[in-house]
């Protein structure tokens, strides 16, 4: 199925306009930075066994995806209103 081209736009803005725009905000590149700090000091920890460790790990990984599919997924949909909006307004007829 070949995508059009608002779907092709909304992905480009995601997958390369959310980045950038992330990777300047001070805040969540702090964030990024101590959750990356918290699973190195979970490969340190001489107290949990393997099973443990992969066990929280794993629960770390998965929360920092579902936080990025959240991220993802309020940028389209709040890029998907701001088209909506243009068109009743008649700025985009195409779309």
């Amino acid at each position: 199925m070949e995508k059009d081209f608002f779907e092709m736009l909304t992905e480009y803005f995601i997958n390369e306009r959310l980045g950038d725009i992330l990777m300047k905000d001070e805040r969540y590149v702090k964030l990024q930075n101590e959750a990356w700090e918290h699973i190195e000091q979970l490969e340190k920890n001489p107290d949990m066994d393997e099973g443990q460790y992969m066990a929280v790990k794993a629960l770390l990984i998965l929360h920092i995806r579902s936080i990025d599919l959240y991220a993802e997924t309020a940028y389209e949909y709040g890029f998907r209103d701001c088209i909506s909006i243009f068109r009743k307004l008649g700025l985009f007829k195409a779309l």
